[in-house]
Order: structure tokens, then sequence, then C-alpha cells
């Protein structure tokens, strides 16, 4: 179910997949950011505040 989250099937597909009737309890288990996914809005906004 992750790699599907992470390569691009959309939230509700997820869910109905996993037998979820809430999308947003199928996000909370499966739908995880990672560094990579969160660095285009840390640089819009002017960098990570970690100093990665």
């Amino acid at each position: 179910m992750i790699y599907l989250a992470n390569n691009g099937m959309p939230d509700h597909l997820l869910a109905l997949r996993a037998g979820h009737t809430n999308v947003k309890t199928t996000k909370k288990w499966y739908v995880k950011p990672d560094v990579a996914d969160l660095l285009p809005a840390a640089e819009a906004r002017g960098g990570l505040a970690g100093g990665v």
C-alpha cells in the first residue's frame, strides 16, 4: 500500500483498496512524506529549519 501511495495512486482509491470508509484513515497510515517530498516547499520558504 505504501508503494502505491508514494507512486501516485489517488487517496480515494487507496482508501477503497484498503477497505477504509474514510480517506483520512488511509492518509494517516499509508501516506508518509519524506524529505525529498518536502524540499520544494522548504526551498520556496528559504530552506529547512534543521540546516539540511
